[in-house]
């Protein structure tokens, strides 16, 4: 590459300014700094505060009139997009100092790369979809964090509620009918264990303090 390309990175946020933060604190120590990062606030609390945190970055918050969940302030932030590439984060997502630069790297050869696992059924969705039409290439790298948690806000803890989702991903791909397991009970299933991926362990077990956490005299979530 003749020149540095730039990275249009979109975040969808609604009331998670501690973890937004954690995320944007993420992206300012990457090694690769050619960024624009837009943070898509869905009609929650002000998150304003981080570009005066961070003005270093390329940063630019939107917010939604309306709670209209993240696939609507996804493409919402798809219309301010500058860059060659584009990266989408959800807010509570942590990412390695190296990741960028690594994904980067190895996209030359793809159109689509990734390195975790689809956890939700509109994740799935997406990786289907874009594996009929463009070449997909997984990483075997574990820069992206995220957190598994038996209870929290994530949707894949409650399985009544990952059911709807389930279905529909179901009814639109054609793949039958589906049991209703999150990713802890998936990996126990032997299918799945036959099929494990080597992956290389980056993360050195050190937490990602945001400035915010620093200013307000806190410690922040390990990664």
């Amino acid at each position: 590459m003749n020149r540095q390309p730039l990275i249009s990175v979109i975040i969808p946020t609604y009331n998670r300014l501690d973890v937004l933060a954690e995320l944007i604190e993420s992206l300012w120590r990457q090694t690769y700094r050619h960024l624009q990062i837009i943070v898509v606030n869905d009609n929650g609390e002000p998150v304003d505060e981080l570009k005066e945190l961070y003005p270093e970055l390329d940063l630019t918050m939107v917010d939604m009139e309306s709670n209209l969940k993240h696939v609507h302030a996804r493409n919402r932030g798809l219309e301010l997009v500058r860059g060659d590439y584009i990266m989408l984060c959800d807010d509570d997502d942590l990412l390695l100092p190296s990741h960028v630069e690594r994904m980067l790297r190895e996209i030359e050869d793809s159109d689509l790369v990734y390195s975790v696992q689809f956890s939700v059924a509109w994740d799935w969705d997406f990786y289907l979809r874009a594996a009929e039409q463009f070449r997909v290439k997984r990483v075997p790298a574990a820069s992206a964090l995220y957190a598994f948690a038996d209870s929290g806000n994530n949707m894949s803890g409650n399985l009544e509620d990952m059911r709807p989702y389930l279905d529909k991903l179901s009814a639109k791909h054609g793949l039958g009918e589906l049991p209703t397991k999150n990713f802890f009970l998936l990996l126990e299933e032997p299918e799945v264990k036959a099929r494990r991926a080597e992956t290389e362990l980056l993360w050195n077990g050190e937490p990602v303090v945001s400035r915010r956490a620093k200013q307000a005299g806190g410690v922040s979530r390990e990664a």
